[in-house]
Protein backbone atom coordinates (compact mmCIF):
# COMPACT_ATOMS: atom_id res chain seq x y z
CA UNK A 1 0.00 0.00 0.00
CA UNK A 2 1.51 3.61 -0.98
CA UNK A 3 -0.28 6.79 0.15
CA UNK A 4 1.21 10.07 -0.95
CA UNK A 5 -0.54 13.70 -0.07
CA UNK A 6 0.21 14.47 -3.70
CA UNK A 7 -0.46 11.36 -5.90
CA UNK A 8 1.96 9.29 -7.10
CA UNK A 9 3.49 9.74 -10.65
CA UNK A 10 3.66 6.30 -12.52
CA UNK A 11 5.70 5.29 -15.37
CA UNK A 12 5.24 2.40 -17.84
CA UNK A 13 7.68 0.52 -18.96
CA UNK A 14 6.26 1.08 -23.11
CA UNK A 15 6.85 5.14 -21.99
CA UNK A 16 3.50 5.23 -20.75
CA UNK A 17 2.45 7.11 -17.71
CA UNK A 18 -0.12 7.50 -15.28
CA UNK A 19 -0.87 9.77 -12.48
CA UNK A 20 -2.93 8.84 -9.17
CA UNK A 21 -4.53 11.05 -7.14
CA UNK A 22 -4.90 10.57 -3.68
CA UNK A 23 -7.30 8.48 -2.70
CA UNK A 24 -7.79 6.66 -5.87
CA UNK A 25 -7.88 2.86 -5.66
CA UNK A 26 -6.18 0.61 -7.82
CA UNK A 27 -7.00 -3.21 -8.89
CA UNK A 28 -3.98 -5.57 -9.79
CA UNK A 29 -5.73 -7.69 -12.58
CA UNK A 30 -3.68 -11.09 -11.61
CA UNK A 31 -5.04 -12.80 -14.77
CA UNK A 32 -3.41 -10.59 -17.12
CA UNK A 33 -0.08 -11.69 -15.03
CA UNK A 34 -1.47 -15.14 -15.26
CA UNK A 35 -1.56 -15.87 -19.43
CA UNK A 36 1.35 -13.53 -20.41
CA UNK A 37 3.24 -15.09 -23.18
CA UNK A 38 6.00 -13.49 -22.02
CA UNK A 39 6.33 -14.75 -18.81
CA UNK A 40 5.33 -18.19 -19.41
CA UNK A 41 5.57 -18.70 -23.16
CA UNK A 42 3.76 -19.48 -26.02
CA UNK A 43 2.02 -22.24 -24.48
CA UNK A 44 0.60 -20.43 -21.49
CA UNK A 45 -3.03 -21.71 -22.29
CA UNK A 46 -2.03 -25.49 -21.63
CA UNK A 47 -1.83 -27.61 -18.57
CA UNK A 48 1.43 -27.89 -17.76
CA UNK A 49 2.14 -30.35 -14.32
CA UNK A 50 5.88 -28.49 -14.08
CA UNK A 51 5.56 -25.04 -15.17
CA UNK A 52 6.68 -24.04 -11.53
CA UNK A 53 9.55 -26.44 -11.22
CA UNK A 54 13.02 -26.87 -13.60
CA UNK A 55 14.61 -29.86 -13.96
CA UNK A 56 15.94 -30.45 -10.35
CA UNK A 57 12.64 -29.68 -8.95
CA UNK A 58 13.62 -26.08 -8.02
CA UNK A 59 11.00 -23.47 -7.83
CA UNK A 60 11.53 -21.58 -11.48
CA UNK A 61 12.42 -18.35 -11.51
CA UNK A 62 10.06 -15.97 -14.20
CA UNK A 63 10.93 -13.04 -15.54
CA UNK A 64 9.90 -9.63 -17.53
CA UNK A 65 11.80 -7.87 -19.48
CA UNK A 66 14.69 -9.50 -17.99
CA UNK A 67 13.55 -8.66 -14.63
CA UNK A 68 12.50 -11.13 -12.51
CA UNK A 69 8.71 -11.03 -11.25
CA UNK A 70 8.77 -12.55 -7.34
CA UNK A 71 5.05 -13.31 -7.87
CA UNK A 72 4.45 -14.70 -10.80
CA UNK A 73 1.82 -16.83 -9.36
CA UNK A 74 -0.77 -14.11 -7.44
CA UNK A 75 -3.83 -17.21 -6.46
CA UNK A 76 -5.02 -15.13 -3.81
CA UNK A 77 -3.84 -11.44 -4.14
CA UNK A 78 -1.50 -9.21 -2.91
CA UNK A 79 -0.61 -7.00 -0.90
CA UNK A 80 -3.25 -5.66 1.93
CA UNK A 81 -5.97 -7.29 -0.05
CA UNK A 82 -4.21 -10.64 0.01
CA UNK A 83 -6.86 -13.36 0.96
CA UNK A 84 -6.77 -14.16 4.59
CA UNK A 85 -8.52 -17.54 4.11
CA UNK A 86 -5.30 -18.80 1.85
CA UNK A 87 -3.91 -20.76 3.74
CA UNK A 88 -7.03 -23.06 4.77
CA UNK A 89 -7.79 -23.02 1.26
CA UNK A 90 -4.63 -24.04 0.12
CA UNK A 91 -4.72 -26.81 3.04
CA UNK A 92 -8.97 -28.03 1.58
CA UNK A 93 -7.99 -27.93 -2.02
CA UNK A 94 -4.33 -30.70 -1.73
CA UNK A 95 -7.02 -32.52 0.72
CA UNK A 96 -9.92 -32.74 -1.63
CA UNK A 97 -7.13 -33.48 -4.67
CA UNK A 98 -5.56 -36.49 -2.97
CA UNK A 99 -8.81 -37.92 -2.05
CA UNK A 100 -10.24 -37.46 -5.65
CA UNK A 101 -6.95 -38.66 -6.99
CA UNK A 102 -6.90 -41.94 -4.54
CA UNK A 103 -10.56 -42.32 -3.96
CA UNK A 104 -11.95 -41.80 -7.72
CA UNK A 105 -11.00 -42.93 -11.24
CA UNK A 106 -11.80 -40.18 -13.69
CA UNK A 107 -11.59 -40.22 -17.03
CA UNK A 108 -12.52 -36.24 -19.11
CA UNK A 109 -15.21 -37.31 -21.40
CA UNK A 110 -15.09 -33.80 -23.34
CA UNK A 111 -13.11 -32.12 -26.04
CA UNK A 112 -9.06 -31.88 -24.80
CA UNK A 113 -8.06 -30.34 -27.88
CA UNK A 114 -9.25 -26.98 -26.38
CA UNK A 115 -8.44 -24.80 -24.11
CA UNK A 116 -11.73 -24.23 -22.30
CA UNK A 117 -13.67 -20.73 -22.61
CA UNK A 118 -13.89 -18.47 -19.45
CA UNK A 119 -17.14 -16.41 -18.29
CA UNK A 120 -15.77 -13.32 -18.71
CA UNK A 121 -18.05 -11.10 -16.98
CA UNK A 122 -16.31 -12.28 -13.61
CA UNK A 123 -12.79 -10.62 -14.92
CA UNK A 124 -11.19 -9.12 -12.14
CA UNK A 125 -13.63 -10.13 -8.95
CA UNK A 126 -11.88 -14.04 -8.66
CA UNK A 127 -11.73 -16.97 -10.03
CA UNK A 128 -13.22 -16.96 -13.14
CA UNK A 129 -15.57 -19.84 -14.44
CA UNK A 130 -15.63 -21.96 -17.35
CA UNK A 131 -18.60 -21.28 -19.59
CA UNK A 132 -19.67 -24.45 -20.09
CA UNK A 133 -19.05 -27.39 -17.62
CA UNK A 134 -16.19 -29.66 -18.17
CA UNK A 135 -17.69 -32.97 -19.16
CA UNK A 136 -16.03 -36.41 -17.77
CA UNK A 137 -16.46 -39.84 -15.98
CA UNK A 138 -15.98 -40.98 -12.48
CA UNK A 139 -16.01 -44.28 -10.50
CA UNK A 140 -15.56 -45.17 -7.37
CA UNK A 141 -11.73 -47.29 -6.92
CA UNK A 142 -12.36 -50.32 -5.18
CA UNK A 143 -9.48 -52.50 -3.92
CA UNK A 144 -9.87 -56.20 -4.22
Amino acid sequence: KVQTKGGLALKMSDGASWHLRHGDQVMVLSRLLHFDKDVFGDNVNEFQYDRFVDEKGNKKTFYKEAKPIPSPMMTFGGGVSMCPGRHLANVEIKIFVATVLTELNMKITGDLSKFPKVDGTRAGLGIMPPQNDIQFQWALEYEE
